[in-house]
Protein backbone atom coordinates (compact mmCIF):
# COMPACT_ATOMS: atom_id res chain seq x y z
CA UNK A 1 0.00 0.00 0.00
CA UNK A 2 1.18 3.87 -0.50
CA UNK A 3 -0.48 7.08 0.28
CA UNK A 4 -0.95 9.43 -2.49
CA UNK A 5 -1.41 13.32 -1.44
CA UNK A 6 -1.99 16.27 -3.23
CA UNK A 7 -0.94 19.61 -2.15
CA UNK A 8 -3.15 22.17 -4.03
CA UNK A 9 -3.83 25.92 -3.32
CA UNK A 10 -6.88 25.67 -2.21
CA UNK A 11 -7.09 21.83 -1.21
CA UNK A 12 -4.80 19.06 0.21
CA UNK A 13 -5.79 15.64 -0.62
CA UNK A 14 -4.33 11.99 0.46
CA UNK A 15 -5.73 8.52 -0.29
CA UNK A 16 -4.12 5.34 0.17
CA UNK A 17 -4.29 3.06 -2.86
CA UNK A 18 -2.08 0.64 -4.44
CA UNK A 19 0.90 1.01 -6.95
CA UNK A 20 -1.30 1.02 -10.08
CA UNK A 21 -3.33 4.05 -8.82
CA UNK A 22 -6.26 2.24 -7.48
CA UNK A 23 -7.64 4.11 -4.33
CA UNK A 24 -8.61 1.83 -1.49
CA UNK A 25 -11.03 3.78 0.97
CA UNK A 26 -12.19 7.41 1.34
CA UNK A 27 -9.91 10.24 0.25
CA UNK A 28 -9.65 12.71 2.84
CA UNK A 29 -9.73 16.08 1.65
CA UNK A 30 -8.58 19.51 3.51
CA UNK A 31 -9.30 23.24 2.91
CA UNK A 32 -6.12 24.95 2.23
CA UNK A 33 -5.78 28.06 4.42
CA UNK A 34 -3.25 30.41 1.83
CA UNK A 35 -2.52 33.18 4.49
CA UNK A 36 -1.12 30.32 6.73
CA UNK A 37 1.41 30.04 4.33
CA UNK A 38 3.86 26.67 3.00
CA UNK A 39 4.19 26.23 6.84
CA UNK A 40 0.10 26.20 7.54
CA UNK A 41 -0.10 23.67 4.75
CA UNK A 42 2.50 21.34 6.42
CA UNK A 43 0.52 21.14 9.38
CA UNK A 44 -2.32 20.15 7.87
CA UNK A 45 -0.55 17.51 5.46
CA UNK A 46 0.48 16.03 9.08
CA UNK A 47 -3.27 15.98 10.04
CA UNK A 48 -4.27 14.54 6.80
CA UNK A 49 -2.24 11.90 6.66
CA UNK A 50 -2.80 10.60 10.21
CA UNK A 51 -6.57 10.56 9.50
CA UNK A 52 -6.32 9.33 6.41
CA UNK A 53 -4.39 5.98 7.72
CA UNK A 54 -6.84 5.72 10.61
CA UNK A 55 -9.94 6.20 8.74
CA UNK A 56 -8.37 3.07 6.10
CA UNK A 57 -8.57 0.44 8.56
CA UNK A 58 -4.83 -0.29 7.44
CA UNK A 59 -2.12 -0.87 9.41
CA UNK A 60 0.71 2.23 9.01
CA UNK A 61 3.18 -0.61 8.52
CA UNK A 62 1.51 -1.83 5.39
CA UNK A 63 2.01 1.59 3.69
CA UNK A 64 5.42 1.44 1.91
CA UNK A 65 6.19 4.56 0.80
CA UNK A 66 4.68 8.03 -0.55
CA UNK A 67 3.73 9.69 -4.13
CA UNK A 68 3.11 13.51 -4.06
CA UNK A 69 1.51 15.99 -6.29
CA UNK A 70 2.68 19.24 -5.45
CA UNK A 71 0.82 22.30 -7.22
CA UNK A 72 3.68 24.26 -9.22
CA UNK A 73 6.58 23.69 -10.31
CA UNK A 74 9.21 21.22 -8.90
CA UNK A 75 12.72 19.93 -9.59
CA UNK A 76 12.66 16.19 -9.74
CA UNK A 77 16.60 16.19 -9.38
CA UNK A 78 17.16 18.09 -5.94
CA UNK A 79 14.12 16.99 -4.45
CA UNK A 80 12.40 20.95 -3.73
CA UNK A 81 10.03 22.95 -4.74
CA UNK A 82 10.69 26.24 -7.03
CA UNK A 83 7.35 27.93 -6.22
CA UNK A 84 3.52 27.94 -5.39
CA UNK A 85 1.64 30.32 -7.41
CA UNK A 86 -0.96 30.22 -4.88
CA UNK A 87 1.11 29.73 -1.33
CA UNK A 88 3.47 31.63 -0.17
CA UNK A 89 6.85 30.01 1.30
CA UNK A 90 7.35 27.29 -0.85
CA UNK A 91 10.16 28.38 -2.73
CA UNK A 92 13.23 26.20 -3.19
CA UNK A 93 11.57 23.85 0.06
CA UNK A 94 13.15 20.32 0.47
CA UNK A 95 9.56 18.69 0.01
CA UNK A 96 11.01 15.10 -0.46
CA UNK A 97 13.33 15.66 2.39
CA UNK A 98 10.68 16.79 4.53
CA UNK A 99 7.80 14.33 3.71
CA UNK A 100 10.73 11.58 4.83
CA UNK A 101 11.82 13.02 7.95
CA UNK A 102 8.29 13.72 8.87
CA UNK A 103 6.91 9.59 8.05
CA UNK A 104 10.03 7.85 7.93
CA UNK A 105 8.74 6.67 4.48
CA UNK A 106 10.36 6.97 1.00
CA UNK A 107 8.88 9.71 -0.99
CA UNK A 108 8.78 10.94 -4.57
CA UNK A 109 6.80 14.22 -5.54
CA UNK A 110 6.46 15.72 -9.09
CA UNK A 111 3.78 17.94 -10.21
CA UNK A 112 0.41 17.68 -9.64
CA UNK A 113 -0.86 18.59 -13.29
CA UNK A 114 1.50 15.99 -14.49
CA UNK A 115 0.67 13.33 -12.43
CA UNK A 116 -3.17 14.05 -13.19
CA UNK A 117 -2.58 13.72 -16.67
CA UNK A 118 -0.59 10.26 -15.65
CA UNK A 119 -3.82 8.73 -14.22
CA UNK A 120 -5.90 9.92 -17.30
CA UNK A 121 -3.50 8.33 -19.45
CA UNK A 122 -3.37 5.17 -17.29
CA UNK A 123 -6.69 5.14 -15.97
CA UNK A 124 -9.08 7.72 -17.58
CA UNK A 125 -9.87 9.46 -20.36
CA UNK A 126 -6.72 8.29 -22.22
CA UNK A 127 -6.15 4.50 -21.43
CA UNK A 128 -5.04 2.52 -24.13
CA UNK A 129 -3.99 5.42 -26.28
CA UNK A 130 -0.31 5.88 -27.00
CA UNK A 131 0.67 9.56 -26.69
CA UNK A 132 -1.79 11.59 -24.68
CA UNK A 133 -1.72 15.15 -23.49
CA UNK A 134 -3.81 15.99 -20.48
CA UNK A 135 -4.61 19.77 -19.69
CA UNK A 136 -6.43 21.18 -16.82
CA UNK A 137 -8.58 24.32 -16.67
CA UNK A 138 -8.49 25.38 -13.26
CA UNK A 139 -7.67 27.88 -11.11
CA UNK A 140 -4.71 27.92 -13.14
CA UNK A 141 -4.26 25.99 -16.47
CA UNK A 142 -1.37 23.09 -16.51
CA UNK A 143 -0.71 19.86 -18.85
CA UNK A 144 1.15 16.49 -18.91
CA UNK A 145 2.77 14.47 -21.57
CA UNK A 146 2.72 10.72 -21.22
CA UNK A 147 3.99 8.64 -24.52
CA UNK A 148 3.72 5.05 -23.84
CA UNK A 149 2.89 4.74 -20.52
CA UNK A 150 5.85 6.87 -19.31
CA UNK A 151 5.91 10.75 -17.91
CA UNK A 152 7.84 13.15 -19.72
CA UNK A 153 9.27 15.49 -17.30
CA UNK A 154 11.27 18.04 -19.60
CA UNK A 155 15.00 17.91 -18.16
CA UNK A 156 13.29 17.30 -14.63
CA UNK A 157 11.53 20.48 -13.61
CA UNK A 158 8.48 19.36 -16.10
CA UNK A 159 7.00 20.19 -19.32
CA UNK A 160 3.86 21.13 -20.88
CA UNK A 161 3.40 24.19 -19.37
CA UNK A 162 0.71 25.01 -21.51
CA UNK A 163 -0.95 28.10 -19.55
CA UNK A 164 2.23 29.67 -19.91
CA UNK A 165 1.84 29.13 -23.96
CA UNK A 166 1.70 32.86 -25.04
CA UNK A 167 -1.86 33.48 -26.87
CA UNK A 168 -2.43 37.11 -28.33
CA UNK A 169 -0.68 40.90 -27.36
CA UNK A 170 -2.42 43.10 -25.79
CA UNK A 171 -1.15 45.91 -28.24
CA UNK A 172 1.32 46.27 -30.76
CA UNK A 173 4.55 46.49 -29.26
CA UNK A 174 3.76 45.36 -25.73
CA UNK A 175 3.87 42.25 -23.96
CA UNK A 176 2.21 38.87 -25.10
CA UNK A 177 -0.44 37.20 -22.49
CA UNK A 178 -0.51 34.05 -21.55
CA UNK A 179 -3.36 31.41 -21.73
CA UNK A 180 -3.87 31.53 -17.93
CA UNK A 181 -3.96 35.69 -18.22
CA UNK A 182 -6.99 35.33 -20.45
CA UNK A 183 -8.90 31.84 -19.92
CA UNK A 184 -7.91 30.56 -16.41
CA UNK A 185 -10.32 30.18 -13.85
CA UNK A 186 -9.07 33.17 -11.88
CA UNK A 187 -9.48 35.10 -15.54
CA UNK A 188 -12.87 33.37 -16.03
CA UNK A 189 -13.86 34.74 -12.47
CA UNK A 190 -13.09 38.34 -12.95
CA UNK A 191 -14.89 38.30 -16.29
CA UNK A 192 -17.98 36.74 -14.98
CA UNK A 193 -17.91 39.80 -12.10
CA UNK A 194 -17.62 42.20 -14.85
CA UNK A 195 -19.90 40.72 -17.41
CA UNK A 196 -22.45 39.93 -15.03
CA UNK A 197 -22.62 42.82 -12.84
CA UNK A 198 -22.01 40.88 -9.66
CA UNK A 199 -19.01 40.84 -8.03
CA UNK A 200 -19.29 37.10 -6.40
CA UNK A 201 -19.76 35.87 -10.09
CA UNK A 202 -17.81 33.13 -10.96
CA UNK A 203 -16.82 30.86 -14.37
CA UNK A 204 -19.86 28.66 -13.74
CA UNK A 205 -21.85 31.40 -13.24
CA UNK A 206 -20.73 32.84 -16.76
CA UNK A 207 -21.06 29.27 -18.10
CA UNK A 208 -24.24 29.24 -16.92
CA UNK A 209 -25.80 32.75 -18.55
CA UNK A 210 -24.13 31.57 -21.70
CA UNK A 211 -26.23 28.32 -21.87
CA UNK A 212 -29.36 30.59 -21.53
CA UNK A 213 -28.16 32.70 -24.03
CA UNK A 214 -27.37 35.79 -22.25
CA UNK A 215 -25.31 37.59 -25.18
CA UNK A 216 -22.98 38.96 -23.44
CA UNK A 217 -22.08 36.03 -21.43
CA UNK A 218 -21.83 34.17 -24.76
CA UNK A 219 -19.17 36.26 -26.50
CA UNK A 220 -17.37 35.76 -23.33
CA UNK A 221 -17.44 32.33 -22.91
CA UNK A 222 -17.12 31.96 -26.83
CA UNK A 223 -13.90 34.25 -26.34
CA UNK A 224 -12.20 31.38 -23.23
CA UNK A 225 -13.17 28.71 -25.65
CA UNK A 226 -11.77 29.98 -28.69
CA UNK A 227 -8.17 30.79 -26.67
CA UNK A 228 -7.99 27.23 -25.05
CA UNK A 229 -9.40 25.72 -28.68
CA UNK A 230 -6.20 27.90 -30.14
CA UNK A 231 -4.07 26.58 -27.65
CA UNK A 232 -4.41 23.02 -27.60
CA UNK A 233 -4.89 23.56 -31.57
CA UNK A 234 -1.25 24.67 -30.88
CA UNK A 235 0.22 21.93 -28.58
CA UNK A 236 -1.73 18.91 -31.54
CA UNK A 237 0.92 21.10 -34.18
CA UNK A 238 3.84 20.39 -32.53
CA UNK A 239 3.52 16.90 -30.86
CA UNK A 240 0.31 15.07 -32.90
CA UNK A 241 -0.68 12.99 -29.79
CA UNK A 242 -3.29 10.56 -30.12
CA UNK A 243 -5.31 12.15 -27.11
CA UNK A 244 -5.71 15.20 -25.78
CA UNK A 245 -7.62 14.97 -22.70
CA UNK A 246 -9.19 18.24 -20.97
CA UNK A 247 -9.86 17.99 -17.01
CA UNK A 248 -10.24 20.83 -14.24
CA UNK A 249 -13.31 22.33 -13.03
CA UNK A 250 -14.21 24.18 -16.50
CA UNK A 251 -14.44 20.70 -17.88
CA UNK A 252 -17.47 19.84 -15.38
CA UNK A 253 -19.39 22.11 -18.35
CA UNK A 254 -18.87 18.71 -20.20
CA UNK A 255 -20.39 19.20 -23.84
CA UNK A 256 -20.98 22.61 -23.91
CA UNK A 257 -17.31 22.86 -23.39
CA UNK A 258 -16.25 19.97 -25.54
CA UNK A 259 -18.37 21.12 -28.57
CA UNK A 260 -17.34 24.50 -29.00
CA UNK A 261 -13.31 23.49 -28.21
CA UNK A 262 -13.81 20.81 -31.29
CA UNK A 263 -14.99 23.57 -33.51
CA UNK A 264 -12.13 25.96 -32.69
CA UNK A 265 -8.98 23.31 -32.39
CA UNK A 266 -10.63 21.63 -35.71
CA UNK A 267 -10.72 25.30 -37.53
CA UNK A 268 -7.00 26.15 -36.22
CA UNK A 269 -4.91 22.83 -36.17
CA UNK A 270 -2.50 21.86 -38.60
CA UNK A 271 -5.00 20.35 -41.05
CA UNK A 272 -2.58 16.85 -41.75
CA UNK A 273 -2.98 16.42 -38.14
CA UNK A 274 -7.06 16.83 -37.76
CA UNK A 275 -8.38 14.06 -37.90
CA UNK A 276 -6.27 12.09 -35.86
CA UNK A 277 -6.08 14.01 -32.79
CA UNK A 278 -8.87 13.70 -30.36
CA UNK A 279 -10.12 15.87 -27.66
CA UNK A 280 -11.93 14.01 -24.46
CA UNK A 281 -13.04 15.49 -21.46
CA UNK A 282 -11.25 13.56 -18.01
CA UNK A 283 -13.24 10.79 -16.30
CA UNK A 284 -11.22 9.91 -12.85
CA UNK A 285 -12.57 13.09 -11.23
CA UNK A 286 -11.18 14.94 -8.23
CA UNK A 287 -9.33 12.43 -7.14
CA UNK A 288 -6.71 12.04 -10.15
CA UNK A 289 -3.88 13.76 -8.68
CA UNK A 290 -3.95 11.52 -5.85
CA UNK A 291 -4.45 8.41 -8.17
CA UNK A 292 -1.17 9.91 -10.04
CA UNK A 293 0.67 10.37 -6.87
CA UNK A 294 0.13 6.68 -6.24
CA UNK A 295 1.38 5.50 -9.71
CA UNK A 296 4.63 7.98 -9.01
CA UNK A 297 4.85 6.14 -5.25
CA UNK A 298 4.64 2.90 -7.18
CA UNK A 299 6.82 3.32 -9.87
CA UNK A 300 9.25 5.39 -7.98
CA UNK A 301 9.86 7.42 -11.01
CA UNK A 302 11.03 10.39 -8.52
CA UNK A 303 13.66 8.97 -6.05
CA UNK A 304 14.34 10.24 -2.43
CA UNK A 305 17.52 11.62 -0.81
CA UNK A 306 17.81 8.51 0.81
CA UNK A 307 18.19 6.40 -2.74
CA UNK A 308 19.51 6.67 -6.14
CA UNK A 309 18.20 7.35 -9.51
CA UNK A 310 16.10 4.60 -10.88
Amino acid sequence: MFLGVEIGGTKLQVGVGTADGRLVGKVTRLQVDPTKCAQGVRALIIDGVARTIAESGRDQREIQGIGVGFGGPFDVRTGRTIKSHQVDGWEDFALVEWFESAFNLPTAVGNDSDLAGWAEATLGAGKGAETVVYSNIGSGIGGAIVRKGELYDGQGFGSAEIGHLRIIARDVGKSWRTLEDLASGWALDRIACETLGDDRATSRDLAAAAKIGDPRALAAWEQAVEYWGVAFANVATLLCPNVIVVGGGVALQGDFLLNGLREVFHRNVFAPFRDCVELRLAKLGECMVVQGALLLAGNRTVTSSASSCG
